[in-house]
């Protein structure tokens, strides 16, 4: 069980004794003691999980079958996502768009949509991550360098949902004594969106290369033989991580794991 008290409260509140609880057990994450401030958005409870799945370690999802031997048939995904290691996760989720798809108590689904109104809502979301790569992935835990995602911002101090989480699992990777280091060595020059430009009725040639052409990776990051941990809040199409994850290849990586807090349904 790990429990914390939220990095973003004062000195009074966390004299309080209030707490964030995270237990991972029986491939479950359960959630309990919130801080009252986030009672107006949800309860506590538990993430839907896949941890508990027979998973395709390309890109993240359930497989179509739990049959041994089972491979995973979706070849786009797969094509996005090769200069990876693996894809791992809390679970999946359903975005705003499709709220009314979600199943009752589908914390996960909540928790997501809710860091759009309050990015402390990653406290929850780094601790089951950390908890579940310590206790089913433990590769993770031996990555050299955690490198976010990037999101555009004009404003360099108004840093994204992915941004925050990426800062606050590894917070939890040292406090545990772990020698990771946070670096912040891919920059997205310019605003892109995969959906926006389907939506475009854009040819996948034509996507790859925007999305190619959005990223910058520091020129003195040193990454050979590193083993780096690439976390994102979510993971959708996998172009955007499959993007990062062939720069920091090139650049010496020598294992690039993705990391999310949920996979979209």
């Amino acid at each position: 069980m790990i429990s914390v008290v939220s990095s973003g409260q004062n000195k009074s509140e966390k004299n309080s004794g209030v707490q964030w609880e995270v237990v991972v057990k029986n491939n479950q994450v359960k959630l309990s003691k919130y801080q009252e401030i986030f009672q107006k958005f949800i309860p506590s409870g538990f993430y839907n999980c896949t941890i508990n799945g027979n998973l395709c370690r390309i890109c993240g999802f359930p497989k179509q079958s739990n049959l041994p031997g089972t491979t995973c048939r979706r070849k786009k995904n797969h094509e996005k996502l090769e200069s990876t290691d693996g894809v791992f996760q809390i679970g999946l989720y359903y975005n705003k768009k499709s709220l009314d798809k979600i199943t009752s108590g589908d914390l996960l689904s909540q928790h997501m949509n809710n860091l759009e109104a309050n990015t402390k809502f990653v406290t929850p979301l780094a601790l089951a991550m950390f908890e579940i790569a310590k206790i089913k992935y433990s590769h993770l835990l031996d990555a050299d360098l955690i490198i976010p995602v990037p999101s555009f911002y004009k404003d360099k101090d108004d840093l994204k949902k992915g941004d925050v989480l990426a800062s606050e699992l590894h917070q939890f990777f040292v406090k545990n004594g772990k020698g990771v280091k946070f670096e912040r060595c891919i920059k997205k020059t310019r605003k892109v969106s995969v959906m926006s430009l389907e939506t475009q009725d854009k040819q996948p040639e034509e996507i790859v290369t925007a999305i190619e052409d959005a990223y910058q990776i520091s020129d003195d990051i040193d990454l050979t033989g590193k083993k780096v941990l690439l976390v994102d809040d979510n993971l959708t199409t996998g172009l955007t991580a499959g993007t990062c994850a062939e720069m920091l290849k090139a650049h010496g990586a020598e294992k690039v794991w993705v990391f999310v807090a949920a996979r979209t349904k």
